[in-house]
């Protein structure tokens, strides 16, 4: 990757974090997958 197209990306997930912190990303990752876990036992979906 060139110098360039990586400030580019730095720039563009700096902009989607919408001010929140890595760690409140974090927390909100670890929910949706606790949720879809819960849906798919819910649905009959796990061991």
């Amino acid at each position: 990757m060139t110098p360039e197209l990586v400030a580019k990306v730095v720039e563009g997930t700096g902009e989607s974090l919408h001010g929140r912190s890595e760690t409140d990303l974090a927390s909100a990752r670890d929910r949706a997958m606790l949720d879809l876990l819960d849906l798919k036992k819910a649905a009959g979906l796990s061991e």
